[in-house]
């Protein structure tokens, strides 16, 4: 039995930088610790008999460990809500066997290379940073489109000045302008809520709202029972029917989850 490195260990390595590097610039701008990616990457090469027939085979076992802040609660139940930020590792661990005739494993590494090649990892985790890193591509078309919006309507003003006659039918395309930048919009406003409610999902993290103002909130998803007084302080517990009112010194009222 042979022991290595597995062939999948630099496309791990670099997915890790690359993913300390998309989820490092959003922490900075929410003000959290860095999230890291470690990995590590072994090939085995066993021999054996399966019946008759002399095989062998690689065995590539591979692991990545994810450390990601999440904000945890330090007060006691019944206290106003106190947090902190800790990290949350997650460790994940898989094996791919890759197996041929004794004596023909070294002349079917191209076949088993390409098949490789072939496969995508955590197809769900691309799918979400897909998402988050077209939602910072529609902020950008956003803004350039309101600078271009703004333009065009200077230059239809110059030129509803210049041809009176043309008021009828710049107003009609200026109304069309309007319906679907309203529908651009909204489109885009749902990509963003949508991206937001994955982050949360991400990050062990609810987003509540205040039904008697409408004020809202982020809270990690470690209590399930919220409460926020006039002046926004928080009571966060998980024994179910608990009030504050009576107990914490103000009038509190119930956080509901809901999505962004």
């Amino acid at each position: 039995m042979n022991i290595g490195t597995a062939p999948q260990a630099a496309g791990l390595v670099e997915s890790n930088k690359q993913m300390e590097a998309l989820l490092g610039a959003n922490a900075d701008r929410l003000h959290q610790p860095h999230p890291r990616f470690s990995s590590d990457a072994q090939q085995i090469r066993v021999q054996y008999t399966m019946g008759k027939d002399a095989e062998e085979e690689f065995l590539q076992v591979m692991e990545q460990v994810s450390e990601m802040p999440s904000s945890t609660i330090v007060s006691r139940p019944g206290q106003v809500l106190q947090t902190q930020w800790a990290m949350t590792r997650k460790t994940e661990a898989w094996i791919a066997a890759e197996r041929a005739p004794k004596g023909q494993l070294d002349a079917a590494t191209r076949q088993l290379e390409a098949i490789r090649m072939s496969l995508k990892e955590n197809p769900e985790w691309d799918k979400k940073m897909g998402e988050w890193i077209r939602d910072r591509g529609n902020a950008q078309i956003r803004q350039s489109w309101a600078i271009t919006n703004a333009s065009l309507k200077a230059s239809a003003q110059q030129h509803d000045a210049l041809m009176a006659r043309g008021h009828a039918f710049n107003d009609n395309q200026r109304a069309q302008g309007d319906k679907r930048n309203a529908e651009f919009a909204q489109q885009q406003d749902a990509k963003t809520r949508h991206t937001a409610d994955e982050v949360d999902h991400i990050l062990d993290q609810q987003y509540y709202v205040n039904p008697s103002n409408g004020q809202t909130s982020t809270i990690s998803t470690t209590y399930s029972n919220n409460w926020q007084n006039g002046a926004g302080q928080q009571v966060l517990t998980n024994i179910q029917g608990y009030d504050p009112n009576g107990y914490v010194q103000g009038n509190w009222t119930q956080l509901q989850p809901t999505k962004h």
